[in-house]
């Protein structure tokens, strides 16, 4: 696998070569409840190493799994933050991976998922990074469909101290820091305990620097003929934070331990959202506002950029904040293992307006606080295992209980109106019990085989629901082995998909009874959309989401090769997904794909080699079949209803009434399949579909290193009837024509056919106590070229009329990092 090091070298200039063989039989604490090696883990597991975290200098959790990860990439939602994918999954949200440190689930259950660190920019207290490729819903209970990535941090061997500093810079124009510090300890009490922290600051590649191709969605205007041929600069900058910071806690003591860790992550999005050239200007501007140099050339008011207001949406700030901490006790009852542990997670998540410069003769005026909302989360889980020569069995219970609404500051608001909440104030449990076994019936064969079975606040009415799985590993030799896998994995909602939210509640913190706008405090224009009030028993309908794998894999190793191959095939049915027509998540709709993945690592002395390819097809999708005919009020264009409230204007969508005096309705097509696979039904819209990465780690001798790495995504194939868009061809996409209708003239870059690299290196210098290192980032993504394809990322689409973003966003940069040892 691409995850495991070959080659390890500590500071003492003792090198270390670790043989295949033992890193086959290391075991991993993911995808198991038993200590199973990863020599006979019926699921495909990838393990990036200590040294490979160092060694890459990847500046945050999605880079280091990008680089490693067989198939996984990351793309973004603007309105939500990165956006993970892998294994045929990319939602508009991050719910349908698990998140894990040291094996406790960190996904927030109010709505994001896992969330919490996708960028936060602190590895060094890492000891490995475990990655399931796949559903595990065995283990992991609700959110594993795509998924589940564990951190496992590193805990106390000797006393040591080490202090990290490291600078970042684009062009030498703009820089950001990242220092950090660790320090273990034995204690008197024969305990141990370990503490890190670290803070990140960083300007990100500059403002305006980051350009939006494709056809870039609100609040650019997508249906003038004027608008730009070329790449459209962007508000803010990529990468930028005021500050993201970490410190945790490890105490170790005999068979306890109790870990804490604090995380704060701030993630600007103003690099995804289109330029406002008069940014003093509240509104739009009128005729008396002067021209502006946007790119080089002098703009009106009166066109295209007149019209690119985001009143303050444009300087989204995603800002997370998480409190956890864990205890975990280890013993045994009759010479068998028992297992306990139990946490507390404290969450606060805000969208704020980030502070820029430009707009400080406006800020008076706006909202500095978009939402703020949090939860509580308590869980408790004992697991006790049977350990015999021929058989393993563990079996357990797991208890969980979330209480939503108020942050930590007491707030649940939106738009810093304190009547408004953001999602109800709701409390939910999940109580889950499980059993998993594995049998040798002979020695070259190993079965395993478990159920789980989950009961949530929201799937009472349905019974709850079950997730199993059934594997077998055949040993064909010492050198080879042949693994045929099948399981499942359940996926609940979130309490903003079965709640009232913040597109429900109005004003006064009761659910509308009537038709409203998103913000109907603002005067509608072409751009406002009318949300039909909904029912609490609609949103309670949704029903789990459910992933079904059958996978069969085989690991070939002797001497320094390795090498993995798997082919699964997958099913994803009732997907929740984010309907902009009905402006919430509905749950209809299912998917099949094929995933094959190959991977080869290879170790000859001083050369480390790593290899790996993906490639996901769907099969056996009519994507027509899928959609939901469903009625929806017609309402009159350009007018609205005005009423006062507390001194504040309110606006509301009329509807059209009928001959017989009654609400107009037409039907239209629910269809979140369509959002997001192409209408031939084979190929995704939001994800590469071919894959290449490679890495490589030389040492010249003890002292000096070089690594580098590649990742080498094959075009967007999916994307093709979007840039191609003909509506005399497509029976789907003909309703798309007041959006397409200026489609050939937007810079999609070839996208569905071209290839976008990313490309790492790195070079370390390690002494007796010390070691420095200098990374370039994207060395192919030069910032003076902004429609380099190498500097793309884009945008996940939950409805492809409108997002088809493409950001110019991963420039050149460079890094020198420190560390010194105590």
């Amino acid at each position: 696998m691409a995850g495991y090091a070959l080659v390890a070298q500590d500071i003492s200039f003792e090198k270390k070569v670790i043989s295949i063989e033992e890193l086959i039989d290391s075991t991993v604490s993911i995808g198991s409840f038993l200590d199973l090696d990863i020599k006979h883990s019926p699921v495909s597991i990838s393990v990036i190493t200590a040294d490979q975290i160092q060694n890459s200098g990847a500046r945050h959790l999605s880079e280091l799994l990008e680089i490693y990860v067989p198939g996984f990439q990351y793309m973004y939602n603007k309105w939500n933050g990165i956006i993970w994918g892998m294994r045929g999954v990319a939602a508009d949200r991050n719910t349908k991976f698990i998140f894990l440190v040291n094996g406790h689930k960190m996904n927030t259950e109010s709505r994001d998922g896992a969330f919490s660190e996708l960028n936060l920019g602190f590895l060094s207290d890492l000891e490995k990074v475990e990655v399931l490729r796949g559903p595990s819903g065995l283990v992991y209970g609700s959110g594993s469909i795509g998924g589940v990535i564990n951190l496992v941090t590193k805990r106390y061997i000797q006393d040591k101290r080490s202090l990290e500093a490291g600078i970042e810079t684009w062009s030498l124009k703009t820089g950001g820091t990242t220092d950090n510090f660790s320090v273990s300890e034995k204690l008197n009490n024969g305990g141990a305990i370990q503490l890190y922290g670290g803070i990140k600051w960083s300007q990100g590649s500059g403002m305006e620097t980051p350009h939006i191709f494709g056809r870039p969605s609100w609040p650019s205007p997508q249906t003038r003929a004027d608008h730009p041929t070329t790449g459209i600069p962007a508000t803010g900058s990529s990468w930028d934070t005021p500050g993201n910071f970490i410190f945790s806690s490890d105490y170790q003591i005999k068979n306890w331990r109790a870990y804490a860790r604090v995380t704060h992550q701030v993630t600007n999005a103003a690099g995804m959202f289109v330029l406002d050239p008069w940014p003093e200007i509240a509104g739009v501007p009128d005729s008396t506002a002067s021209p502006r140099m946007v790119d080089g050339k002098l703009v009106s008011p009166l066109g295209f950029w007149g019209q690119t207001e985001g009143n303050g949406n444009n300087r989204r700030q995603y800002k997370l904040s998480n409190i956890t901490i864990q205890i975990n006790k280890d013993f045994k009852l009759n010479k068998n293992p028992i297992k306990l542990n139990c946490g507390v997670d404290l969450v606060s998540s805000k969208i704020t307006v980030q502070k820029l410069p430009a707009y400080n003769s406006v800020a008076h005026e706006e909202i500095k606080e978009i939402e703020a909302f949090g939860e509580r989360r308590f869980n408790l889980t004992g697991t006790y295992i049977i350990n015999r020569k021929s058989f393993q069995i563990a079996t357990g219970i797991d208890s969980r209980l979330f209480v939503f609404g108020k942050d930590l500051a007491g707030k649940n608001s939106q738009q810093e109106k304190a009547n408004h909440p953001i999602i109800a104030n709701v409390m939910y449990f999940n109580q889950a019990i499980f059993s998993e076994a594995v049998f040798f019936p002979d020695p070259r064969i190993m079965l395993d085989m478990g159920i789980r079975y989950d009961l949530h606040t929201r799937t009472v009415n349905i019974g709850g629901f079950i997730n199993s799985r059934l594997g077998m590993v055949y040993t064909i030799n010492q050198n080879s082995n042949i693994r045929l896998t099948y399981q499942s994995s359940g996926n609940n909602g979130s309490a903003d998909n079965y709640e009232p939210n913040r597109n429900i509640f109005n004003d006064q913190g009761e659910p509308y009874q009537e038709p409203h706008y998103e913000v109907p405090t603002v005067k509608p224009n072409e751009n406002s959309t009318p949300i039909e009030p909904v029912s609490t028993r609609e949103l309670r309908a949704l029903k789990p989401e459910k992933a079904y794998s059958w996978e069969l894999s085989s690991i070939y190793e002797k001497k320094n090769l390795r090498i993995h191959a798997s082919v699964s095939y997958n099913t994803i049915k009732d997907l929740f997904a984010w309907n902009q027509a009905s402006f919430r998540v509905i749950n209809i709709g299912r998917y099949h794909f094929a995933n094959g993945e190959i991977e080869l690592q290879y170790n000859i002395g001083k050369l480390s080699i790593g290899l790996n390819h993906v490639i996901s097809r769907l099969v056996n999708t009519d994507v027509l079949k899928e959609g939901k005919q469903m009625d929806k009020l017609v309402f009159k264009d350009n007018e609205y209803n005005t009423k006062i409230i507390d001194g504040q204007t309110y606006y509301y969508p009329v509807v059209l009434k009928n001959k017989q005096g009654k609400d107009s309705t037409t039907q239209f097509t629910i269809n979140p399949v369509s959002d997001g696979i192409s209408i031939d039904g084979k190929n995704f819209l939001n994800l590469a579909s071919n894959i290449s990465k490679a890495y490589v780690d030389f040492s010249f001798n003890r002292w000096f290193s070089v690594h580098s790495d590649w990742r080498l995504f094959w075009g967007l194939r999916g994307r093709s009837d979007i840039i191609h868009y003909n509506p005399e061809d497509s029976r789907v996409l003909k309703d798309y024509s007041k959006y397409y209708q200026y489609n050939s003239t937007y810079p999609y870059l070839d996208i569905d056919r071209r290839m976008i690299v990313k490309w790492n290196i790195a070079f370390k210098l390690a002494l007796k106590n010390s070691m420095f290192q200098l990374f370039i980032y994207d060395i192919l993504s030069p910032q003076a070229s902004s429609n380099n394809i190498h500097s793309i990322r884009w945008q996940q689409m939950s409805d492809p009329k409108i997002q088809t973003d493409l950001y110019s966003y991963d420039f050149k940069s460079y890094a020198l990092k420190v560390t010194f040892f105590f």
